[in-house]
């Protein structure tokens, strides 16, 4: 494991993200890339982390099954037919399960799974499977949550003083 995030970086961290999220306390993929950059700019040793450690810390906050289907009909617009969006909306029902919630794994199943059955879905290209998840916000409670479980991992090459 590596060495924690140092709590002046995860103090600013938390402070940068809830003025990001605002009022209503929910984070969307932008406002956690502002952030990321402020971070960025305030601590030379965030500079040094790749750029798609941001992502990898976006990928480990599950969502909510409704707001990924609403965030499916945003980005896609009224281009689908109703029987392929209640496809996918059954599809991410079932990866979702009793807690409403969809990890990044479950939704890269589900659009597998209704790409298999499904022209529309099939034709698409899977850029399209990241555009729709950074669509969805997420309250900034579980993006503190994830960078502090995913964070260590960054710092495997060195420890960073506090």
């Amino acid at each position: 494991m590596g060495t924690p995030l140092p709590s002046n970086i995860m103090d600013r961290a938390v402070k940068i993200i809830e003025k990001e999220s605002g009022a209503d306390k929910m984070v969307n993929f932008k406002e956690w890339t502002n952030a990321w950059e402020k971070l960025q700019e305030e601590f030379p040793a965030v500079k040094n982390i790749k750029d798609g450690f941001r992502t990898e810390i976006w990928h480990k906050c599950p969502v909510s099954s409704d707001m990924l289907i609403d965030a499916i009909t945003r980005v896609i617009g009224k281009g689908i037919k109703a029987e392929t969006l209640e496809l996918m909306k059954d599809t991410i029902n079932k990866k979702a399960g009793e807690d409403k919630l969809v990890d990044y794994k479950e939704w890269d199943d589900a659009w597998e799974t209704v790409q298999d059955k499904d022209a529309f879905f099939a034709s698409q290209d899977d850029f399209l499977l990241d555009e729709i998840w950074y669509e969805v916000a997420i309250t900034r409670d579980q993006l503190i949550a994830a960078i502090q479980e995913k964070w260590p991992e960054s710092f495997r090459f060195k420890a960073i003083p506090d």
